[in-house]
């Protein structure tokens, strides 16, 4: 019967053997972003008019994540309007 200790160390072996043959499982990141959205006064053809952008962009900003990432967006509101964020 093999012990405790040489059964653990065969375990986390394979786990890392495996774990290399597969490296998008073993790539992976969390990817935090936070998006602050609020109402910006821009001047188009001579007239100012009231958008509302993201980070003070509009468009919002790009995000950039790869297959098997975790994203968390925190998403601040500061315009008088309710908003809603769509992918």
């Amino acid at each position: 019967m093999a012990s405790s200790s040489s059964y653990s160390f065969t375990v986390v072996l394979i786990v890392s053997i495996t774990l290399l043959g597969f490296p998008s499982f073993s790539s992976s990141a969390i990817v935090e972003r936070c998006f602050h959205v609020k109402n910006l006064t821009v001047n188009k053809l001579c007239r100012n008019q009231v958008i509302t952008a993201v980070n003070g962009l509009f468009p919002g900003p790009a995000l950039h994540v790869h297959e098997g990432d975790a994203l968390a967006v925190t998403v601040v509101n500061m315009s008088p309007y309710n908003i809603s964020i769509h992918w």
